[in-house]
């Protein structure tokens, strides 16, 4: 019968591959592309400071990159199908992931599980070619996104949102330790920054959406605490990037004034007047703006570093 079903499968494939089409996109989602893309950049980023701090030639650590780049998006891919596999039950719960094909029910459990696990093989083989530092950091990174964060503390208590900071920050040590430099001030620093970014990236998106955390049982800050001290984790952990990145002095006064405009005015962004509506419907329209600054930042803190990072050489 699994047989009769699979060629049915082929068959529902159009001419115009519609079908395949399809299919091509549930894996994609299943595997989170865009997160996998965004650790990615991470990991690039902090592969490409190390080597301007350090002065050494981008030439000396093309092979690392060729197999660091595949390694660290095929490992965070596979980290990402199993964390589908994992929260299926949850997401068909919630109106932001019912859609996921794990919690629709267009991908089985058993081939996104399987999909992820080679994925994740893959990618720490990839990772090792690099550097044998880079694929542990790989290993640990799905290690504590997979099991400290999905399977132990993200149903349970609120702290999941510093778990997971910590394995999101994980690609800048991956890419960092690709570049073959010894490890300094400004990896530790980039490392904090990515993790006290994750809270000031989800606790907004757990704010907007505190409805549907509950109803999944999911606990959150805005829900144990109360919206007004989720506000305030949200706007001190902004106003924490720019000291942090004074660990990056080394990029020198421009990427310093950048830095501190960027967190100041995310800040400042969260003390304009919340809405002219009040309760729930302000407290979303606060997360709401509070989110998109924190896709802002992300993106023109790295930009910017990378660019003051060649005079720096």
């Amino acid at each position: 019968m699994a047989g009769e079903a699979g060629k049915r499968d082929m068959m529902a494939v159009g001419p115009d591959g519609k079908g395949l089409k399809t299919r091509v996109g549930d894996v994609l989602e299943a595997v989170k592309a865009p997160l996998a893309a965004a650790n990615l950049a991470t990991a690039a980023v902090s592969f490409t400071l190390a080597l301007e701090l350090s002065g050494k030639p981008l030439g000396a650590a093309l092979r690392a990159a060729a197999f660091m780049i595949p390694g660290c998006f095929l490992t965070a891919a596979g980290s990402c199908a199993i964390n589908n596999y994992i929260d299926r039950d949850i997401d068909r719960l919630m109106e932001r992931t019912r859609e996921r094909p794990t919690a629709a029910g267009r991908l089985s459990p058993s081939s996104v599980l399987a999909l992820g696990a080679v994925l994740i093989a893959l990618g720490i083989a990839g990772l090792f070619a690099a550097s044998p530092w880079s694929a542990l950091f790989g290993f640990l990174g799905s290690f504590v996104y997979l099991g400290p964060y999905s399977l132990w503390t993200k149903r349970r208590t609120p702290l999941a949102v510093a778990v997971g900071a910590v394995s999101g920050g994980i690609p800048v040590l991956i890419g960092w330790s690709a570049a073959g430099v010894g490890f300094s001030r400004e990896v530790l620093g980039l490392f904090l920054i990515l993790g006290v970014w994750q809270a000031a990236h989800f606790l907004p998106l757990s704010l907007k959406r505190d409805g549907e955390f509950a109803l999944a049982g999911i606990p959150t800050v805005s829900g144990r605490r109360g919206p007004g001290f989720s506000r305030l984790l949200v706007i001190a952990s902004a106003a924490a990037l720019f000291p942090l990145s004074l660990s990056l002095f080394s990029l020198g006064p421009i990427f310093l004034s950048i830095s501190a405009a960027l967190s100041l005015g995310w800040v400042a962004i969260g003390f304009l007047p919340r809405s002219r509506v009040s309760g729930t419907e302000a407290d979303q329209a606060w997360a709401a703006r509070m989110y998109a600054c924190s896709l802002a930042y992300l993106p023109l803190l790295y930009a910017a570093a990378v660019a003051c990072g060649f005079p720096a050489r």
